[in-house]
């Protein structure tokens, strides 16, 4: 499976996503159609903050306010030990109720 994209975060962790999960769902699963691989890109290297899924123990939620959108990117991330994935991505007006800020501290 080849990967759409693949960077760091500012913590120094891995993420993929790959070029499955991309077409599959998330560039039109969410209705997200506008939604370019560089905001994706820009969001993990450059999160405003990112939290603990309210959910899931095992996945982290990066955000980051788009002008160009006027909504905030949300991104969901699966942890794994070395390399962690996009599980999707979607705009959001806010942080979803019951997420725990996991940077910055």
């Amino acid at each position: 499976m080849s990967n759409y994209f693949e960077v760091t975060d500012p913590r120094g962790k891995i993420v993929v996503c790959s070029q499955y999960q991309w077409d599959t769902h998330i560039s039109n699963f969410h209705g997200v159609e506008d939604l370019q691989r560089s905001d994706l890109i820009e969001t993990i290297q450059n999160p405003a903050e990112i939290y603990r899924d309210a959910f899931f123990l095992d996945r982290e939620c990066y955000y980051r306010f788009s002008k160009r959108h006027q909504a905030y990117i949300k991104i969901t991330v699966e942890l794994h030990k070395t390399r962690n994935t996009v599980i999707t991505a979607y705009k959001v007006d806010s942080v979803k109720k019951g997420e725990k800020i996991v940077w910055p501290r």
